[in-house]
């Protein structure tokens, strides 16, 4: 693997970014990446949710997706000023630009590019609990998800490789120039 190009969408982050945010559709592999790209500093966005919030199922069906939106940004903006933190989040966080703002202020967003059939559709999803609505999800955001991070990381290998692409990149752009 080759840090940066030829997987860099072209949107300049913050030069020397102080964390790593892996992100894209969610998947078993996601916070094992984050776990394994920076073991003692992992923030996964939807833990701290549910501490402070509940099941997000749950915030879901009581209060619906603008209510988790509006939670979830609202957990960005207590976390994405730590440094030396890997902070997963889930495909939906990019979809607001005031969360890639926070997001890349401090840190490099790294899109999990996980083919599609290797995704897996879990009832604790509430956008994509059956595999039509996350293929339907994955179709309509990819666009999105490309033009909005920093580097576009192949997600189909094992946590243990994409945490190490993750890690190359980041060093080779925090340390290596």
């Amino acid at each position: 693997w080759f840090p940066v190009p030829p997987y860099s969408s072209g949107v300049p982050c913050r030069p020397h970014s102080s964390s790593p945010v892996p992100w894209g559709p969610r998947s078993p592999l996601c916070p094992g990446i984050a776990t394994k790209s920076a073991p003692s500093s992992e923030n996964e966005l939807y833990s701290e949710i549910r501490e402070k919030y509940g099941d997000i199922s749950e915030i879901f069906r009581k209060h619906g997706e603008v209510y988790f939106r509006d939670t979830e940004e609202q957990i960005i903006k207590e976390v994405s000023s730590l440094n030396g933190t890997v902070i997963a989040t889930g495909g939906g966080t990019v979809l607001r630009t005031s969360n890639v703002e926070l997001l890349k202020e401090n840190g490099r967003l790294y899109f999990l590019d996980r083919s599609v059939e290797k995704l897996t559709a879990t009832a604790d999803r509430p956008l994509s609990s059956k595999r039509e609505d996350l293929e339907k999800r994955y179709h309509e955001r990819y666009a999105i998800y490309s033009t909005v991070s920093d580097v576009c990381v192949d997600g189909d290998g094992t946590a243990d490789e994409v945490a190490n692409l993750i890690r190359e990149d980041f060093f080779h752009e925090n340390i290596g120039r």
